[in-house]
């Protein structure tokens, strides 16, 4: 299985959805299953298969501010797996709607 090389820097906030998209294709023609490494320790569960070359995209919120490397895996339903794909550099910034000055928060 191979997968399309995504972008290499991306960026988002803390506390809002950060969408990742991945495109795979399986020479053998079979659907697939991705998930997704998110870089901060948690891991997506596999998704649903679908035919390759269909991009799917899944989202994840972080918590903290950072620098994050996100790598997405395949799987077809013969049961091959990739080895995990190339990473994606996320930088996630504070969310000024989640810290602000007056110590506001989210659903204050």
């Amino acid at each position: 299985m191979t997968g399309k090389k995504p972008p290499d820097t991306s960026s988002g906030r803390v506390g809002l959805d950060d969408p990742s998209t991945v495109t795979t294709y399986d020479p053998m023609g079979s659907d697939i299953s991705r998930r997704f490494d998110w870089g901060d320790g948690q891991k997506s569960d596999w998704t649903e298969p679908t035919p390759g070359d269909t991009p799917h995209t899944l989202a994840h919120i972080r918590n903290k501010p950072g620098r994050y490397e996100v790598r997405a895996q395949a799987k077809n339903t013969q049961g091959v797996q990739s080895d995990w794909g190339p990473a994606l550099v996320v930088t996630t910034e504070e969310n000024s709607e989640c810290s602000g000055k007056n110590g506001g928060g989210h659903g204050a």
